[in-house]
């Protein structure tokens, strides 16, 4: 699912939404509500969705709870396209770790190991 944001009083088009990549993007460039809480959540569950570390369904809901305590207006509409992009981010997800097993390994120990792999 995408999200259309709009402004409430105005009910003027503020964003379409497809991707935590957009949602992300939105949060950090276009964001005109509080900083609060619940923005600093949504901000965090799309960083760590994009790296693979949690679901993009988490983001999408810290994203729409933000949304609401910033008192935005939405509407969902069907993004048939964002299956594809994820099923094509899993695949290259996969292909990466299978390839690039030492990396992956180095990853997962935490960064400084792998910072010091490279020395």
């Amino acid at each position: 699912m995408g999200v259309v944001l709009h402004d409430r009083r105005s009910g003027k088009e503020v964003a379409k939404i497809r991707t935590t990549r957009e949602a992300g993007e939105f949060l950090l460039d276009k964001w005109s509500g509080e900083r609060c809480a619940s923005y600093q959540k949504a901000v965090v569950s799309c960083v760590s969705a994009m790296r693979g570390e949690s679901l993009h369904e988490s983001a999408a809901t810290a994203f729409i709870s933000a949304v609401i305590q910033a008192n935005y207006g939405f509407n969902f509409f069907e993004a048939y396209w964002d299956v594809f992009d994820l099923e094509i981010s899993r695949a290259a997800d996969a292909v990466f770790q299978e390839d690039y097993t030492f990396w992956t390994a180095q990853q997962k120990q935490g960064p400084s190991l792998a910072a010091n792999a490279s020395h």
